[in-house]
């Protein structure tokens, strides 16, 4: 979003190394940012698990009791209790317990990363197709396995389609879909709606620098939020049906 020298000196030193993959510089500064969201967010989680610890060796009913400001804590708390609500709405509280590494690992990281191209002197690796192409097949590897292991044989007869003459279309469609379009508008939709986000914001900075600017970053902090939770309730939505079919269901 914002270009700064000392920006450019920090990825210097890997640009030899993308530009020897055919990594373009902008690809190559996301990856960076990749990295970095990764670290903060395990930076964050680790003093949120110490603080855990620290109160379930208390004794009482204090351990019991939240904090009474927005310590990490209770940030990490409300965090994974709305998540898991979100969870629980769309694949059960059963599932849930399953699968709640993608939910939450996705909304945690797309929202850190969304976040992070609102920030002047950073860039949004959302913003970059590659990134969402890797969540999305990691989306995409999820749900076919989950359907897969959950009902066998059932989840690709499903493919097939209740009237046998149709199977070569109807099957040709449900490939289609499952391996094309899933994926693909997930990675689009949240590619093109923080690239969009981002570069007006970026506009709007460099016009009018001052107050202005303001309304548009409060936009962008809301789009970034909703994103991040279309991109993970799409996803469990995905789950939930790649399980939800049985043998005899078309």
């Amino acid at each position: 979003m914002y270009t700064y020298a000392w920006l450019d000196e920090i990825y210097y030193p890997a640009k030899g190394l993308f530009e020897a993959l055919g990594i373009g510089h902008h690809t190559g500064l996301a990856i960076l940012h990749s990295w970095l969201v990764a670290f903060l967010l395990l930076g964050a989680a680790f003093l949120a698990r110490k603080s855990l610890d620290k109160v379930r060796a208390s004794d009482g009913i204090e351990r019991f009791v939240p904090d009474g400001n927005l310590s990490m804590r209770n940030t990490w708390e409300l965090l994974t209790d709305t998540l898991k609500g979100l969870g629980d709405s769309v694949l059960g509280q059963k599932d849930t317990r399953v699968y709640f590494w993608m939910v939450g690992g996705l909304f945690t990281y797309i929202l850190a990363s969304n976040f992070m191209g609102l920030v002047p002197g950073f860039h949004a690796p959302t913003g970059v197709t590659h990134t969402n192409y890797a969540m999305a097949g990691v989306v995409l590897v999820v749900f076919v396995g989950a359907g897969l292991k959950r009902n066998g044989f059932g989840f690709i007869k499903h493919m097939f389609g209740p009237v046998w003459w149709l199977v070569p279309l109807i099957f040709s469609i449900e490939i289609l879909s499952y391996f094309i379009v899933r994926p693909f508008s997930l990675t689009l939709r949240l590619g093109g709606n923080m690239f969009g986000d981002h570069t007006v914001l970026m506009i709007m900075s460099d016009l009018i620098p001052l107050v202005y600017p303001s309304a548009f970053l409060a936009l962008g902090a809301l789009v970034s939020v909703i994103q991040a939770l279309v991109f993970t309730l799409l996803s469990a939505v995905y789950v939930a049906l790649a399980v939800a079919h049985d043998e005899d269901h078309h």
